[in-house]
């Protein structure tokens, strides 16, 4: 087994489990958004509040949405605008909905519903170099987690990952603090670690094993895709629980 059927493997469970495969030409590196899944959102959504903000920029207005996003990430973070949304003139745009408590609230159901998860391998994150990171996970168009994923077969394992993310470029959009991905795992078949900040060769990883993994037919992290990026745990966890200072 090599790295790459790794990484189909957890892709393809993760496309089962209702994620849309999206590629690395998707990717806006300038933005650090997936642009076209941020509209195909906002259209589904909220097509009234999109007319309104078109009534009064025109041509302009998706220029303005973009513009507007990225100085509010800049200002107060990617996970409170996922969580909050942002304001054009009288209009509230919401970037992401909440799990409603009970399904009987058919509308805000219906909407949660229309969050869209996407994954992209290999993903080109820079305007300058063609480096690429093994996987990263968006949120109606938002970038919330990466992954390099190594196969102990190859030679290589999470220290390799490790040391990979610790030379990253953090002026990159999807690796600044606040600004871009929320979490970033280093992943190889029996161990996994994690960062919220990447911060050169001072860089903190913390353990995110789960003990007791028993099945030999699993790998045993694979209770991280199958569980913890689970789209109903995913967005949970987003909206509640990530608290950045």
């Amino acid at each position: 087994m090599v790295e790459s059927d790794f990484e189909n493997d957890i892709v393809k469970n993760l496309e089962q489990s209702g994620y849309e495969i999206r590629l690395s030409d998707n990717y806006d590196s300038k933005s650090g958004l997936d642009i076209d899944k941020l509209f195909q959102f906002l259209n589904n959504t909220q097509p009234d509040e999109l007319k309104e903000i078109w009534h009064d920029f025109g041509d302009e207005t998706k220029e303005k949405i973009i513009d507007t996003i990225i100085s509010q990430i800049n200002q107060r973070g990617i996970v409170d605008v996922i969580r909050n949304g942002i304001k054009i003139n009288d209009e509230k745009l919401k970037l992401s909905y909440r799990k409603p408590q009970s399904q009987k609230n058919k509308k805000a159901y219906e909407l949660y519903q229309k969050n869209i998860f996407t994954v992209i391998r290999q993903l080109r994150f820079s305007q300058i170099t063609n480096e690429s990171v093994d996987l990263a996970i968006f949120l109606n168009g938002f970038p919330i987690v990466t992954s390099e994923i190594k196969d102990q077969f190859s030679g290589q394992t999470v220290e390799d990952a490790q040391k990979q993310y610790m030379n990253r470029n953090t002026i990159e959009r999807i690796f600044s603090f606040k600004s871009g991905a929320i979490v970033h795992f280093t992943v190889d078949y029996d161990n996994i670690y994690m960062t919220t900040k990447l911060e050169n060769q001072e860089t903190n990883f913390l353990p995110f094993n789960k003990p007791g993994i028993q099945d030999k037919k699993e790998y045993p992290t694979s209770y991280l895709w199958k569980e913890i990026w689970d789209k109903d745990n995913l967005l949970n966890i987003i909206q509640n629980l990530f608290i950045f200072k």
